[in-house]
């Protein structure tokens, strides 16, 4: 290995060793970001229980906890937690790429894609893929998309029944109910729009992080 080769190969490593450590604290980061999710709702969900007395006397403000509040505090969570997986994903497929450029270097270009993950000097990502572990991304991303589904419908379903109660008994069938219909079916369609466009911008952002790493694999 000549002595370019051998700078070559440095500025690679280094490369490589930082952005693996930025993977792992981005993994690190995503517990804090569940814990602090949970005991969030945890603590509203006490909030409205010890509070119910009160918040019934006030069926508005309770409407709007349930319509609003909760899947907007949760949503917000799903996002925050989403940046952090797209960036696993778009330095995942990177790394792999630069596993790549230091087996080139390492063994020579000749060696193309032939060499196994036993042969190459790095193969961190390459093992991922090979057992499957690159799926994982994926695998959180179906389980979180399902969970915020139902959050977000248990939390419109609980308003829902108790609009119904509370205009019911206070109006009867009028025009305020129709408008308390239609603010109703407002919120659910805002948050299937919401959990839609959420979910495929993840999606996408997720496949293409994916895509060159793919093309590599098929080409």
């Amino acid at each position: 290995m000549n002595s370019n080769s051998e700078l070559l190969l440095t500025a690679i490593l280094q490369e490589y060793s930082s952005l693996r450590a930025e993977v792992t604290k981005l993994v690190d980061r995503q517990y804090p970001i569940v814990y602090w999710g949970i005991s969030s709702v945890a603590v509203i969900v006490a909030v409205i229980v010890n509070g119910w007395d009160n918040l019934t006397r006030r069926p508005l403000i309770l409407l709007f906890l349930f319509f609003f509040i909760l899947p907007a505090f949760v949503t917000g969570y799903v996002i925050t937690w989403s940046h952090i997986i797209l960036k696993i994903a778009s330095l995942g497929s990177y790394l792999y790429l630069v596993e790549r450029k230091i087996a080139n270097v390492c063994l020579g270009p000749q060696a193309g894609r032939s060499e196994t993950v036993k042969e190459m000097p790095v193969a961190w990502e390459h093992r991922l893929w090979e057992t499957g572990g690159h799926q994982f991304l994926l695998r959180s991303y179906r389980t979180v998309k399902w969970v915020l589904a139902a959050i977000l419908l248990l939390a419109n379903l609980l308003g829902t029944s108790l609009a119904v109660h509370y205009f019911k008994q206070a109006f009867g069938f009028n025009g305020l109910s129709i408008l308390v219909v239609g603010s109703i079916m407002f919120f659910y369609a805002l948050w299937i729009l919401v959990w839609k466009a959420l979910f495929r911008h993840i999606s996408a952002a997720i496949n293409s992080a994916d895509l060159e790493t793919r093309r590599f694999l098929s080409g």
